[in-house]
């Protein structure tokens, strides 16, 4: 059995592993039963699984509820995947918008949305022999009724790629300089001259005014 190591051997084996557990099991079966034969089939070629990974749903710092996510693969490189499983009768837009959902938050780039075409109801095949018998109201048990309408499906694979990488986070804003300390001018007002300073000057002001 192969082991599966990269990104690419994933995306090629993987349709081929969902039709082999939708031919062996049938229509009629739940998520769960799906979930778990496909678990069983990437770990023994040497992915490691996590199931039902929460994702926590906050209202301010009180956490509300959760989310899940159905499986996260790590694969021997290092990467990881993630797939979402359905079993509904068809794909729509809604199931691949949970899928991005997912890839956002958990901020990978490849991620598998698997369908199983289910029908309501019990796997109709078997070799028991039956009889029964209505025995009040009216009721339509008729094999028209039973025949699975996606007997000829195929489990459906939609690989969702990231198409620009993550970008780095931006660098932390540069702090602010340092207010610089303002500087004043100090204004000294001149110092008057002393009177006995003022009285020793006054005869060589009156000999240059004879001059």
């Amino acid at each position: 059995m192969a082991i599966v190591s990269t990104p690419e051997d994933l995306s090629d084996l993987l349709p081929h592993l969902c039709n082999a557990i939708f031919t062996t099991l049938g229509t009629c079966n739940l998520e769960a039963s799906y979930q778990r034969a496909l678990c069983f089939e990437l770990r023994s070629r040497g992915i490691r699984v996590t199931e039902e990974l929460p994702l926590p749903i906050l209202y301010g710092d009180c956490e509300i509820g959760s989310r899940r996510l159905d499986l996260l693969l790590t694969l021997p490189d290092g990467s990881q995947a993630i797939i979402e499983l359905k079993a509904v009768l068809s794909l729509d837009s809604k199931h691949l918008k949970q899928l991005e959902y997912y890839l956002a938050h958990w901020s990978l780039d490849l991620g598998f949305l698997v369908n199983f075409p289910h029908e309501q109801g019990f796997p109709a095949d078997h070799n028991g022999v039956f009889t029964s018998q209505i025995l009040q109201g009216s009721v339509n048990v008729s094999d028209r009724v039973l025949k699975p309408r996606v007997r000829d499906a195929v489990a459906q694979v939609v690989k969702v790629a990231r198409v620009q990488p993550l970008l780095p986070p931006p660098p932390p804003p540069a702090p602010a300089p340092a207010a610089r300390a303002k500087r004043t001018l100090k204004v000294v007002a001149p110092k008057k001259a002393s009177a006995s300073k003022a009285k020793d000057a006054a005869p060589l002001l009156d000999c240059l005014a004879m001059k």
